[in-house]
């Protein structure tokens, strides 16, 4: 049986960087821009690697297939950084790196606003009594429902915020709910893509109404 080792010099590259909070949101690490701590990054093998008290973190000697360079990735996971916060960076970032070579990838993140929409079976078009006709035609909103999705949509702030939907369920089936989130995801997006903002932050929950 013959082993082949990697060797540090000539065969593989160490990867070092740092999860910054990025006030400015430039992408860039500022001066006064400190890093997070406890953030964690995975890699497309499956490790998974936290950083330090100051947001840095190092990858030593990684592995690469080829003799002249090969294509990392790396990937923050965005649960694990404090609350409020998005990524101003790319997430995953990919950079081409060199055996023997040192290499450096940088996330950024900064404080977000949250923007809460909270919704029911009244925000929609009441749909036929079957579950398949609900979730077809059950789904379209209200016209005062669509006139706020259109107000948040242009609202220049909408791009640096979180958007969080929020169904409370009632008595309709579960997949109605989620057939109505998706509805309302797809008009958020489509109005603020008209409107010339960048991909909108958006996240789904469902609620029990009590």
């Amino acid at each position: 049986t013959v082993r082949i080792e990697a060797e540090h010099v000539f065969d593989c590259a160490d990867i070092i960087g740092r999860v910054f909070d990025d006030h400015d949101r430039s992408g860039h690490q500022s001066a006064g821009e400190a890093g997070f701590a406890g953030v964690r990054i995975g890699t497309v093998r499956g490790v998974w690697i936290t950083t330090d008290e100051h947001g840095r973190y190092h990858v030593p000697c990684h592995v690469l297939p080829q003799e002249n360079g090969s294509n990392v990735i790396l990937k923050v996971d965005p649960q694990s950084l404090p609350s409020g916060y998005t990524l101003t960076t790319e997430n995953p970032r990919v950079l081409r790196v060199t055996p023997g070579k040192m290499a450096r990838i940088n996330f950024g993140a900064a404080l977000s606003g949250v923007v809460r929409i909270d919704l029911d079976a009244a925000a929609f078009v009441p749909g036929g009594g079957e579950i398949a006709d609900e979730i077809a035609d059950g789904s379209a909103p209200t016209e005062a429902l669509a006139d706020a999705i259109r107000t948040i949509a242009t609202d220049p702030a909408s791009g640096h915020s979180v958007i969080r939907l929020r169904y409370h369920l009632g008595e309709e089936d579960r997949r109605v709910a989620y057939a109505r989130l998706a509805t309302v995801e797809a008009l958020l997006r489509a109005a603020g893509a008209e409107h010339g903002h960048r991909p909108l932050k958006i996240e789904r929950e469902i609620s029990r109404a009590w």
